[in-house]
């Protein structure tokens, strides 16, 4: 069996798609096999995937009607036979060639490894986002690794960056809720509940490309003003009914505060009362505040009102991208 399985599903991507792929298999470690999910693409996504399938021994191509990123990435899991499970986003890229092999060292005995990234600009000009955990967590029981990890901002919701041991995550059902968008909130919190070892390597890994026109993450509607709501009230469950320590909850509470600093950016954009009355319910989650840009919003929040502030957040946003 190989050491990883790579899961990268594909929709309409035909302009990225060989970048991707190509950073993939031009690894110096290869004990991997690459399994491609072509998601019902329209253009010429899934012949370049065929293109390569034909090319090489160890990619497996699965072709399905379209489902959404969750959908793909679980019909990947179900034919995915490695050791570990790694999600490669289509239009992202590994950062060099030693991606991979700097990963390994990290493997033994632990259920999770949080990998560095850094955002990609269209002017290849990069941002690191996750490559400065403190080492000292290293030594520190499991519990003690998410909160200070959670606390200074090192774990984040993408599962792109996490190395995940594949029978923990079958054995934990940590399967994607498909047919909902920001599927990797509700997602983050199960695994946060369940793990037991986990890791970090400040190394390079990831290249996630910042704002590609259409691509899901620079697209915000109504379902996914909704399904964000709806993930963090579910997540909001899932810990209360968890006997977990009063430091891991308000661990997991401040993490969810930073999705509901985002989520609140779009308030005004929610079209219907009932939506924005959800949304503003769960505004008590900004008095955890571990993270300095929740601690601001929190304060604009205190001084101007909840209103005013969702305005301030919503332009600052939109005027961004």
């Amino acid at each position: 069996m190989p050491l990883f399985s790579i899961i990268v599903p594909i929709y309409n991507v035909e302009l990225y798609l060989k970048e991707c792929l190509d950073s993939i298999l031009s690894q110096t470690f290869n004990d991997f096999e690459l399994i491609l999910v072509n998601d019902g693409s329209t253009d010429k996504s899934g012949d370049i995937a065929k293109e390569y399938k034909n090319k090489y021994n160890n990619i497996k191509l699965i072709d399905k009607e379209n489902g959404g990123l969750s959908s793909a990435r679980n019909a990947g899991i179900k034919k995915a036979i490695g050791d570990y499970i790694l999600f490669i986003d289509s239009d992202d890229m590994l950062v060099n060639k030693s991606a991979l092999s700097n990963i390994v060292p990290y493997l033994k005995n632990n259920d999770v490894i949080l990998l560095g990234f850094e955002k990609l600009y269209f002017d290849n000009t990069t941002t690191p986002v996750v490559n400065n955990a403190n080492e000292s967590l290293r030594n520190k029981s499991v519990d003690e690794k998410i909160v200070g990890l959670i606390k200074s901002n090192i774990f984040v919701t993408s599962a792109c960056n996490k190395c995940i041991n594949r029978k923990y995550f079958i054995d934990n059902n940590l399967f994607f809720e498909e047919g909902i968008l920001s599927e990797d909130i509700e997602w983050s919190i199960r695994l946060l509940l369940t793990v037991n070892n986990i890791d970090f390597t400040n190394k390079p890994y990831y290249y996630y490309r910042q704002s590609r026109e259409g691509s899901i993450s620079t697209t915000v509607s109504q379902k996914h003003i909704f399904d964000m709501t709806n993930s963090i009230n579910k997540c909001i469950d899932y810990i209360n009914n968890s006997r977990i320590s009063f430091e891991k909850k308000d661990a997991l509470l401040n993490f969810l505060a930073y999705q509901y600093m985002v989520l609140m950016a779009y308030y005004i954009e929610a079209d219907s009362k009932l939506l924005k009355t959800s949304i503003k319910k769960l505004n008590y989650l900004l008095n955890y505040d571990s993270s300095k840009k929740v601690r601001i919003i929190n304060l604009l929040r205190k001084l101007v009102g909840y209103e005013i502030t969702a305005i301030l957040m919503n332009k600052f946003v939109r005027n961004r991208k």
